[in-house]
């Protein structure tokens, strides 16, 4: 029978997702709220990738591929939560759905997604050689922050804990070293990152009987100046072709998800990211790369077991017992997201003529 859709009392709520690798930060908000729909959008995603993923088998989980004729609907929700609301340039897709559902007067909140991003992950420290988008400090454009730990930004906040966390995580020692990085972030320089991938290529060339597995942030994949020096590296290191699997050209690892692979691995090398709450979780043993660039990062976790160059990563790595421990690792607090979500989830009032105006002027 169908719905009656005058009486519907179904809260909804829109969200964008910047790429599949946020669909595990989502699953849990999205599983624990069975009476809410959720509607994901992104233009990093396509409709077969949802299909393939866990969100696929939620009831309650809707995918919009063509957000052109669906934008005529957004008037049906009551909330729009984003990953993507800070002034940043990776951001400006996401600040035009923020701009539309101000204007709707819908409230907007921003999930946390990375480990230090407020105010700080998207902030690149002025060169005078090239002058990044993202240099300056950023502000979000959400009328509220779901927060992963207390954090003392001026905008409204909730501490709802690590979406992805789980209680017991499966975890046991694997085969191979897991080697995780983001370093299409331009706070590094091109030293540093040049320094850290020569690291990495030197360890893995000393020990060639041991299998690393390198996972790269998709932007870093594509990043021009990162494929560069890989490339150089492969030049003088050409033996390590038998011992590094990179995750997104090898089709067996790249079906599994990153915290698959962190419960797998026997080690974790990584730079500063989301991923050290995922190791922290499966109580891995981690070490994290330090430089000039994230030190200030690095100081704020409770025990990074940090290296700055190969020789303290051997030590790292030798020593039986590995202490790692971000000290930022909340467990998700459901209820907490519910409250806030109820107090301010809110339809739009605009007549039929005023939401008009206003989607037709939507470039989306």
């Amino acid at each position: 029978m169908l719905k009656n859709i005058v009486e519907d009392k179904t809260k909804r709520v829109f969200c964008y997702l910047r790429g599949v690798h946020h669909f595990d930060l989502f699953y849990n908000v999205f599983l624990l709220n069975p009476d809410i729909e959720f509607y994901i959008h992104s233009n990093f995603i396509s409709a077969d990738l949802y299909r393939k993923s866990k969100l696929y088998d939620l009831a309650n989980v809707y995918f919009v591929a063509d957000i052109k004729k669906f934008k005529y609907k957004l008037r049906s929700f009551g909330a729009f939560i984003t990953t993507d609301s800070q002034s940043t340039a990776p951001h400006t897709y996401s600040l035009e759905f923020i701009n539309f559902f101000n204007k709707l007067s819908v409230p907007v909140f921003e999930l946390q997604h990375g480990l230090f991003q407020l105010g700080l992950h998207y902030y690149d420290v002025p060169v005078k050689e090239v002058f990044h988008d993202d240099s300056l400090p950023t502000d979000s454009f959400a009328d509220h922050i779901l927060t992963y730990y207390p954090n003392k930004s001026n905008v409204a906040s909730t501490v709802v804990g690590y979406p992805a966390y789980e209680k017991k995580p499966l975890s046991y020692e694997g085969e191979y070293t897991l080697i995780l990085s983001n370093l299409h972030w331009e706070t590094y320089n091109k030293e540093e990152k040049y320094y850290f991938y020569k690291i990495i290529f030197e360890l893995a060339n000393s020990l060639p009987k041991q299998m690393f597995v390198w996972k790269m942030h998709h932007g870093e994949q594509v990043n021009p100046p990162c494929n560069s020096i890989i490339k150089s590296l492969f030049d003088i290191f050409p033996n390590v072709k038998k011992n590094i699997i990179f995750y997104h050209e090898n089709e067996f690892l790249s079906k599994s998800s990153t915290t698959e692979l962190i419960q797998k691995a026997q080690t974790v090398i990584s730079t500063v990211s989301t991923v050290l709450l995922d190791c922290d979780m499966c109580k891995k043993k981690t070490v994290t790369f330090s430089s000039p660039a994230v030190k200030c990062l690095i100081e704020r976790m409770k025990q990074p077991q940090a290296f700055t160059n190969l020789q303290e990563l051997k030590e790292l790595l030798a020593q039986p017992e590995n202490h790692f421990s971000t000290g930022l690792l909340y467990k998700y607090d459901n209820e907490a997201f519910r409250k806030i979500l109820n107090k301010l989830y809110k339809h739009t009032e605009l007549s039929n003529k005023e939401f008009l105006d206003i989607v037709l002027d939507f470039k989306k």
